[in-house]
């Protein structure tokens, strides 16, 4: 029972494997290319074997020749050759295959066993923080959900893609081109989630799969506003509606359901707020509410730290997928209010940096695209002439303009020029940066008492 027990400890490995891996990079160099192809220096759980591995690379890497003799001369120069195993371990290594083609098959070996250690480890570890409780639960769910996530690509081992092919049905060009058709035959000019917003969808194709999309204004510009009426559209009012998740760092559900119940029944949300609507508004909100209470909309007001919005965005992501009203959207106000993993808590500006980079992993992992909210600088607003915002104005890091995909400000004269009822309700969405698409300006109408922004066209009484 002992033995048996001392052998379930020892990780999962192949030493024969790795053996006949590299044994072929030693006989070919056409086995060194499919080999680097499918693992790496952290696959080897022999120490020996990643140090001739890593040596191989490199001199591969140099345009050499790697053989028993050049190896030898590489190993012998860095001072390895002799704990390696000297000229007879390298020679045996050759010894243990007949051929190198099979090099792919050996490889895949030493790959699975390393995938199979770093389950074994990522296992261990959540083990024992649960046990010795060193962190909250939610912290080890996000970072558990991170490791298996981490793990999975790593096996995927997705790497070069031939643009076409001798097979048409397993080509990204033929499959770029079904889509295109597809595209082209729905005539559907906004193939991308929609925001209801017709300028808008029609400047960036709707909202984009895996995009981050930064929404900034300063305070007062109607940044929520905006974020929970395209919400509403995505969840209730398009043809196609789709689930969202709305982490409201800065609102609370309550707040948030009162905007909502302003904008879709059009009563005054200051009324609404103070209790003081009109006794004919309550059938407004009766049926505002049932709306809401059928929409796919889902609120987090308590998450603040990165660790907890990837944690339940990817939980929510998962209960939905199997319904007919898969999540469609993340919205998060606002990213200023967010804290990283702690690891650059004394400095806020590497803290953020972490953040902006979590999301659009976040975004690429989901598959959605992820509106985020940001606040603005009010410092270089006073130093320049005009007042409409600009790419430097994103307040307290540059990785935010940096990892976005399409950066849009919120800018509204009336704001500004509160005497002038005819600016009032103007407003514009500048489109300062877009990665796939132009940047421009669109005319919105805004409805602040209905905590709505309308198309500029359109005019609801």
């Amino acid at each position: 029972m002992a033995n048996e027990s001392a052998v379930q400890k020892v990780p999962p490995q192949s030493n024969e494997a790795e053996m006949a891996l590299l044994g072929s990079m030693l006989i070919e160099k056409e086995a060194v290319i499919k080999a680097i192809d499918i693992v790496g220096e952290s696959d080897f759980y022999n120490e020996a074997h990643r140090q001739i591995f890593i040596n191989i690379v490199e001199l591969f890497n140099e345009n050499k020749a790697a053989d028993i003799v050049t190896i030898s001369d590489k190993l012998n120069k860095n001072g390895l050759f002799a704990e390696l195993g000297g000229a007879f371990y390298l020679t045996s290594l050759i010894d243990s295959v007949q051929t190198a083609a099979n090099v792919e098959q050996y490889a895949e070996i030493v790959r699975d066993k390393s995938v199979l250690r770093q389950l074994f480890k990522a296992g261990s570890d959540i083990a024992a923080d649960s046990i010795n409780e060193r962190y909250p639960p939610e912290e080890i769910l996000d970072k558990s959900q991170s490791l298996f996530l981490a793990i999975s690509k790593s096996k995927n081992n997705e790497g070069f893609e031939k643009l076409a092919g001798k097979d048409p049905q397993n080509e990204l060009a033929s499959a770029t081109l079904k889509l295109l058709a597809k595209l082209h035959e729905s005539k559907n000019e906004v193939p991308g989630l929609r925001t209801g917003f017709i300028d808008l969808d029609s400047l960036t194709a709707g909202l984009q799969p895996s995009e981050l999309i930064i929404i900034a204004a300063r305070p007062g510009m109607g940044k929520t506003t905006f974020a929970l009426n395209i919400a509403e559209h995505v969840a209730i009012k398009d043809k196609q509606r789709k689930a969202v998740g709305i982490f409201s760092v800065e609102m609370s559900k309550e707040e948030l359901i009162k905007r909502f119940l302003a904008s879709i029944a059009r009563i005054d949300g200051l009324a609404l707020k103070k209790g003081l609507f009109k006794k004919d508004d309550w059938m407004k909100l009766t049926n505002a509410m049932e709306i809401i209470r059928n929409a796919p909309i889902f609120v987090d007001d308590r998450a603040f730290k990165i660790g907890e919005i990837r944690s339940r965005a990817r939980k929510l992501e998962l209960e939905l997928r199997p319904t007919q009203t898969p999540l469609g959207l993340i919205v998060i106000d606002y990213i200023q209010l967010l804290e990283g993993t702690g690891k650059f808590r004394e400095n806020r500006v590497l803290d953020l940096a972490e953040v902006s980079k979590a999301l659009k992993i976040l975004a690429k992992d989901l598959k959605i695209p992820i509106v985020v909210l940001s606040q603005l600088n009010r410092t270089s607003e006073k130093s320049r002439k005009g007042d409409e915002p600009l790419l430097s104005d994103l307040r307290d890091s540059g990785a935010i303009e940096q990892d976005a995909d399409v950066v849009a400000f919120i800018h509204r004269e009336g704001y500004y020029e509160r005497s002038d009822p005819d600016k009032e309700k103007l407003a514009k969405i500048i489109i300062a940066k877009q990665r796939n698409g132009p940047t421009g300006k669109i005319d919105l109408t805004y409805e602040g008492k209905f905590t709505r922004f309308e198309n500029a066209a359109f005019h609801p009484g």
